[in-house]
């Protein structure tokens, strides 16, 4: 389900305040990761790093750590339990954690879980309002993908902020994304005309009180 444009997924339940998940999977293992709120909170991940000299943690306690250039912040499990096993994948590459926070980007595993810790956890459709408030008070904005960069054009007419678009699209990679903020009541319609017009992917496109908020994936040079 959706709350705020942020993801969260049926099968899980989740320590809102610590922005964590756990997911215990049929054979009693518990896998567990960080929600969407972080990673857009802390943007394109560039290290993992697990704490591997402890072998049982209590609820709350740090498994590791997650940095980005913008952001640090421990990993905390949100129940008590055994190390199974840790995401080696992830910490090789950290982007996982941004492109798959609920699937390829989990942190670590427990067993033997302290399943009483589940009590204060709660799947999203429960945890819809405690997700709310904390996704307004961190001042998180989620969207379909995680923006490379933001462009804002506030008081700039729409072909301006076009122009500045073009000039960063053509020094950048394929499978870019710039988040595009704009307060021209003309914006929509132009942003889907050039985005046409240069056959670029406009992933995204909202409106938030003035503001319009686009999200451009860089299809071709």
């Amino acid at each position: 389900m959706q709350v705020q444009n942020c993801e969260f997924p049926d099968d899980v339940l989740l320590d809102v305040q610590n922005d964590v998940w756990i997911r215990v999977q049929p054979e009693g293992i518990g896998r567990i990761g960080v929600t969407s709120v972080l990673s857009f909170l802390a943007g394109k991940f560039e290290r993992l790093n697990f704490k591997t000299k402890i072998s049982q943690v209590v609820r709350g306690q740090s498994v590791g750590t997650v940095e980005s250039p913008r952001h640090f912040a421990a990993v905390r499990a949100p129940v008590g339990g055994v190390i199974h096993k840790f995401n080696d994948s992830a910490q090789q590459d950290p982007k996982l954690i941004n492109l798959s926070p609920y699937g390829e980007g989990w942190i670590v595993e427990l067993e033997q879980i302290h399943m009483a810790d589940c009590e204060g956890l709660a799947p999203a459709s429960e945890a819809a309002p405690a997700l709310e408030d904390r996704i307004k008070e961190l001042r998180v904005r989620c969207f379909k993908k995680l923006p490379d960069e933001d462009i804002y054009s506030i008081g700039l007419e729409c072909s301006a902020t076009l122009a500045n678009l073009d000039d960063i699209l053509s020094k950048r990679l394929v499978g870019t994304v710039i988040h595009v903020v704009s307060d021209d009541p003309l914006a929509e319609i132009e942003m889907v005309r050039w985005a046409d017009q240069r056959d670029q992917t406009l992933v995204e496109a909202r409106r938030e009180g003035n503001l319009y908020h686009f999200l451009i994936e860089k299809k071709q040079d």
